[in-house]
C-alpha cells in the first residue's frame, strides 16, 4: 500500500520538515497537513511516526499561525481526526499536549458560518474525546461546548452537523 511505502521512505519526516522550513507559508501548510491527514489514515505505524517526529506539534502550531485560513484550518482539522482515532495512546495524548483542542474549538468560533469546516472540527472533537474522561473536561473548558452548541444554532438544517 502506497501509504505504508510512503512513510516507510521517510515521508513523513519529510513533509514535518517542510512544515517547520517553510513555517511562514501558508500553501505549504495546507498541502503538508493534507499530506500528513493522508499519511495518518488508519495506518499506526505513521500515526506514530507522526508524533515522534514532531507532527502533531506542527500541525496545531500552523492551525494556530493560519487561524483565519479556512483550507488550512480544515486541513488541520481532518489531520488531527486521523490521528486522534489512533489505538496508540501517546498519540491522542500528544494531541492534547499541543494544544489540539484549543486549535479545533479556535477554528469552530473564528469560522461559525463555514459548514464543511464545522463538519471536520466536530469529527475531530469526536475522535479526540471518544473513550477520554481527561480530554472532554479539557474541551469543556477552551469553550468546546459552547463551539459545538453554537454550530448547531447555525447549521441546524445541516443534518451532519
Amino acid at each position: 500500500d502506497s501509504q505504508a511505502a510512503i512513510g516507510r521512505a521517510g515521508g513523513v519526516g519529510a513533509v514535518v520538515d517542510a512544515m517547520v522550513r517553510f513555517d511562514s507559508d501558508a500553501e505549504v501548510q495546507e498541502a503538508a497537513l493534507a499530506a500528513l491527514s493522508n499519511l495518518g489514515a488508519d495506518l499506526i505505524s505513521n500515526q506514530c511516526d507522526i508524533n515522534e517526529r514532531g507532527g502533531i506539534r506542527s500541525i496545531v502550531g500552523a492551525m494556530n499561525r493560519f487561524s483565519e485560513n479556512i483550507a488550512v484550518q480544515e486541513n488541520g482539522c481532518v489531520a488531527l481526526t486521523n490521528l486522534s482515532a489512533s489505538k496508540d495512546g501517546a498519540v491522542k495524548a500528544a494531541i492534547t499536549q499541543a494544544g489540539g483542542a484549543d486549535a479545533i474549538v479556535i477554528s469552530m468560533v473564528m469560522h461559525p458560518g463555514d459548514v464543511e469546516l464545522q463538519r471536520k472540527a466536530l469529527r475531530a472533537l469526536r475522535n479526540l474525546c471518544a473513550n477520554d474522561d481527561d480530554t472532554k473536561v479539557l474541551v469543556a473548558n477552551v469553550g468546546g461546548i459552547d463551539a459545538v452548541i453554537g454550530a448547531m444554532q447555525v447549521h441546524r438544517d445541516d443534518a451532519p452537523v
